[in-house]
Order: structure tokens, then sequence, then C-alpha cells
């Protein structure tokens, strides 16, 4: 008996816990490069114009308080001229290069913690409070979620690497998984202190994503309206706290979309009407649908599967209808194209992608459990027995060949080009594109030259200044931008009369 065991536990030594371990030391190892490849970033485009303000009160030795009063003044002026969504245009004033270049690195940490926090904060909630899984479970679902998240966004840069056009979407997509964690713990919570808490926070956290991004801001005010009337129609009083939570959304929002400065804009854009572009939302829905479900997320997905399976087997809940969640499940994440279909057309920009790339992700979490859930609950026992054994038996065979296939299709999913740096790959996960930058020599190459620009627009005798072209352009940390041509917002920022680059 004792052989036998021991046998055994030679054979299977990969238990949830353990593969929960190897998976968190991957996800942590992974985020290496991230980091070390940050410090090699530079403000770019809108980084200046909106930073400006901050950066003279910052130079001429300026408090706090009068920094924020800039900050503040700025974003009235952006209200009335450009962009109504007052509360991201406060925050794009604190690029982190407004207080010395060498802190732009701090872009990437920013949003890396702020995704990652709010995922595992968002997923402790759903799997750990409502579906009862185990630290383990969770550990092992949070960390293949965050490795599929992180490393195949669909453009980095736009998100990790540039501050301007982070903060606008990335962070606010964070808060709304912050925001979601909040109000599934008040509708859970049966204390009255700390319901009234904790929809107090999560009414103050919806006020600041309405002033946000419109896509993040319109999602979240759809799906809170989905939840308030179904619980409304089942007249459980718990609908108040999410439609106070709501309201709060709703108010920011409309003041962000009632902005004289919207209107201005819009006469500079070609969009479409409001029906077209909620019609057009859903074909532009599926479409990144299957872009971004490729090969190796499809893996990790098989991968957690079976968690999903066994938390929803145990779930009381009925899952009667799951065609009618996986409908409006969709249609709640295609929203997040109207926005910029309504005032831009079809032009999406990447950094918004990214974070509709995240959404579908959660979409297909929760979308797998449901199925789970409703083929559990009507499959024969015996069939799910047997695969739940066939599983356990050769766990350790199970979880090898999972990684091999999910690094093989990663490999798979790349694509040897040609572009301006000569032979080029695309399509490297994130953290492999930071390693493949630092290794070919691409990021010091550009770091170099924005040292000599920066030596160049640091010279005070200087007012009409010629910059050196970037001759090396990596994916992670280029971003091609009108500036380059006119160079107006950093003649601005750094008080020249004019810069060219040449």
């Amino acid at each position: 008996m004792i052989k036998k065991n021991k046998t055994k536990c030679i054979k299977n030594p990969i238990t949830t816990k353990r593969a929960a371990i190897v998976l968190i030391i991957i996800l942590l190892l992974s985020f290496v490069p991230i980091i070390i490849h940050s410090g090699y970033a530079f403000p770019a485009a809108d980084d200046f114009s909106y930073g400006s303000a901050v950066h003279s009160a910052v130079k001429g030795g300026a408090s706090f308080t009068e920094i924020i009063q800039v900050a503040a003044e700025q974003t009235l002026h952006m209200y009335d001229a450009w962009q109504g969504s007052f509360a991201a245009v406060f925050l794009m004033a604190f690029q982190p290069a407004v207080f010395g270049e060498e802190f732009y690195f701090l872009t990437t940490v920013i949003m890396l913690l702020s995704l990652v926090g709010g995922m595992l904060l968002f997923l402790h909630e759903l799997l750990m409070k409502w579906l009862k899984a185990d630290r383990w479970q969770y550990a092992v679902v949070s960390s293949v979620m965050i490795i599929m998240t992180v490393h195949f966004c669909y453009d980095p840069v736009e998100s990790f690497y540039w501050y301007n056009g982070a903060v606008y979407y990335l962070f606010f997509y964070s808060l709304s998984l912050v925001l979601a964690a909040a109000v599934m713990a008040a509708l859970r919570c049966e204390r009255l202190i700390p319901r009234i808490s904790l929809t107090a926070a999560a009414a103050v956290l919806c006020s600041v994503i309405g002033a946000g991004n419109y896509s993040t801001a319109l999602c979240t005010a759809v799906i809170l309206t989905v939840i308030t009337l179904m619980l409304a129609i089942k007249r459980d009083k718990r609908a108040v706290i999410t439609g106070i939570v709501l309201l709060f959304g709703l108010v920011t929002l409309f003041i962000s979309i009632t902005a004289p400065g919207n209107s201005v804009r819009q006469m500079q854009t070609d969009g479409y009407d409001p029906i077209v572009s909620v019609l057009l939302s859903l074909c532009l829905g599926g479409y990144i649908c299957v872009n971004a479900v490729t090969v190796p997320v499809l893996i990790g997905f098989a991968c957690i599967t079976p968690i999903l399976y066994r938390l929803a087997e145990k779930s009381a809940f009925s899952f009667k209808h799951p065609f009618i969640f996986s409908v409006l499940s969709f249609g709640i994440m295609c929203s997040q194209c109207t926005p910029p279909l309504y005032g831009l057309g079809i032009s999406i920009p990447e950094r918004l992608l990214n974070i509709i790339y995240f959404s579908i992700y959660i979409l297909l979490l929760l979308n797998i459990y449901v199925w789970c859930g409703h083929i559990s609950h009507r499959a024969e026992k015996l069939s799910t027995q047997k695969l739940s054994k066939l599983i356990s038996e050769n766990s350790t065979m199970v979880f090898v060949v999972a990684l091999f296939l999910f690094f093989v299709a990663s490999v798979g999913a790349c694509r040897i080009t040609k572009g301006d740096n000569g032979v080029e790959v695309e399509g490297l996960p994130f953290g492999v594109q930071a390693v493949y930058e630092l290794v070919t020599g691409e990021a010091d190459a550009y770091r170099k030259v924005n040292m000599e620009r920066l030596e160049i627009l640091r010279d005070d005798e200087l007012s009409d200044v010629v910059l050196p072209e970037h001759t090396v352009k990596p994916k992670l940390l280029y971003f091609n931008d009108p500036s380059d041509e006119k160079n107006s917002a950093i003649a601005g920022y750094y008080d020249k009369h004019t810069v060219v680059v040449s």
C-alpha cells in the first residue's frame, strides 16, 4: 500500500497548489523584461501637450497645491475647448516625465500594477466569494487570465509605455474591475455598515469612471443597468445598491458628454449616427472577438476550463438560460465600440482595442462557467466523473502538455517580416517582445537618440532646435505620432520657438 502511494505521487506530482506555484513563478518572471524595458521609454505625442502646464509649474518650483490648481485649470480649459472626460484629462496632466524624464518608466509600473491589481481584486471576489473556489484554484485561474491579458494584448506600446493613451483607457478599465469587485462585495455583504461603506466606495469609483473614457463609462453603465433591472424584476432590495452606484456614474457621464469641447472636437471628425453606430458595434465586436481569441488564448482557457467545470458543477444555480447570457454579455462587450464609432467613425485606436481584448477574456471566462454549469447539471454524472478521474490520474502529463502546447502556439503565432529595422519578428507575446528588443539592441538605440534629443532640448541657449531622427523604431517604445512632423507640442513643453526633426 505504501509503495502504491509513493508510485502514484511520483507519477502525478502536479496538484492544483503546485500548478498554481509554477504559474505564479512564470507570471512574475514574465514581468521582469517588461519592467527593465520600461527604462528605455520616453514621452510622446499628447504627453507633451497635456503635461506642459504641470511641467512648467514643476520647473518653476510650484508647491503641491499650486500644481493641483494648474492641472485643474487645464482640465477646465480642455472641458470647454476640446474634451469632456475631465477625470481623465486631470490625470493626463501628471505624466511621470513632468517631474523629470528619468521618471517616465513609472508609466509601465503604474499601468501594470493597476491592471494586475484590478484583475486580482475582481477575480478574488468572483471566484472565491461568489463561485466558492479555493485559493489555489483562484491562483491558477488568475495567473492564466493575467498572462493572457498582459502578454496577448493588441498593441502593448499604447497601454504600457505611452502614458497619455494608457491612463485614458487601461487605467480606467482597471478602475472598472475594482468597481465590479466593490459592487459584488456590497451585494454579497449582509452587515449594514460594511454594505453602506462598499456602496459609497463603488459610487465614488463609478463617478470617476463616468468622467473617463466613454467606452468604459458606457459599458459600466450598461452592466449596472442590466443588473439593477434584473434585481428590481425579482423585487430584490439590493437593486438599491446598484441603482445608487449607477446614478452617480450617469451624473458624471452626463457632465462629460455635454461638455462644449466635445462639440468642437466632433466638428473635426466623421462619426456615424447613433443607430448605425450601435449596429456597427455588433459587427465590429464580433470581428474583434475572432481576432482576440488566438490559439494560445484558446489553450489558456482550455487549461482553466476543468476548474470552472468543477466550480459550476457544485453550484446550486440552475443555469437555465446560457444562450441568453451569452447574447447579452456579447452585446455588453460590443457597447465599448459604440462611442468611437459615433465620435470618430470606423477609426478605432489601438489603446481601445487593448481593453476590448481584456474584456473579451473576462467575457469568455464567465461564459465558460455558465455553459459548464448548464452542461454539468444536465449531463450524466458517470461521464463527468470519468472525465474528472482521467484528468486527475494524469495531472502531470496534462499540465506539461498544456504548457508545451501554449509555448508552441505562442511561437506559431509569430511572423517574420521585413520592416523599418530590417528583418522583424511580429506577433511575439509582450514579454518576449521586450526581451527581443533588449537583446537586439533596438531599445538601447532608441534611448540613445532620445538622450541626444533631450540634451538639445534642455539647452536654454537654443530657441530653434533640430532633433536627430530615430533610425530604429522598436515596436514597444516608438509611437508614430504627428509631433514627429509638427513638434509644436514639444516646442511648448521645452520652451522652444521651433522644433524640427531631421
